[in-house]
């Protein structure tokens, strides 16, 4: 008698812990809350991320320098702030779900408007893997159909003002502090331009 009650005790304890266990579990996945209590507040917290690269640092302060008189530069946009879809609801959403979550290196928008005129992609060597070119295959698609200009360029250890004006000249960006004829003289730092979809 003592020993059934001895293994109905384990039994009940053994299936007290597997209930408590998943509903740990099921907690964790409604996003590790329970009672407004975080199961990992002890463990984990949030702390500064890393807004951009030294090199995406580098690209935007020549940028900057280069468009200040006609545009304004913005870092890190969501492609879905930058397109729509035209057509039902349904449409519209098969469209734009691979589209949430991407994000472009930088627009250039008129200073005036707001509305952006190109998008700038720096292409580091990350862009060669497969996947990478999947992901810029969908985002050179969709720049294209939603009329953006996107200019690709290799990133650098170092980028010239005159270099970056040239390119954006030669992409069809009207800048003040550069002659017209800037772009015909040939680009100064030469393999700077990835692609285009002038």
């Amino acid at each position: 008698m003592v020993d059934q009650l001895m293994s109905a005790s384990v039994v009940v304890l053994v299936v007290g812990v597997i209930i408590l266990g998943l509903s740990e579990v099921v907690a964790f996945a409604r996003g590790g809350r329970r009672n407004g209590f975080s199961l990992w507040s002890e463990k984990a917290r949030y702390c500064r991320g890393r807004f951009l690269s030294r090199n995406e640092k580098e690209f935007l302060s020549k940028l900057d320098r280069v468009v200040s008189a006609r545009y304004r530069v913005f870092a890190q946009v969501r492609l879905a702030d930058l397109v729509d879809v035209e057509g039902s609801k349904g449409a519209r959403f098969d469209m734009m779900r691979p589209v949430f979550g991407k994000s472009v290196d930088f627009v250039v928008c008129d200073r005036a408007t707001l509305d952006p005129v190109m998008v700038l992609e720096v292409d580091d060597r990350t862009h060669d893997a497969s996947d990478r070119r999947g992901r810029d295959a969908l985002v050179n698609r969709v720049c294209a159909e939603a009329g953006l200009r996107l200019v690709r360029v290799r990133a650098r250890f170092a980028y010239s003002e005159i270099g970056l004006g040239q390119l954006l000249q030669a992409n069809g960006l009207a800048l003040a502090s550069f002659p017209p004829n800037v772009a015909k003289q040939g680009p100064v730092i030469p393999g700077l331009i990835v692609s285009s979809n002038k």
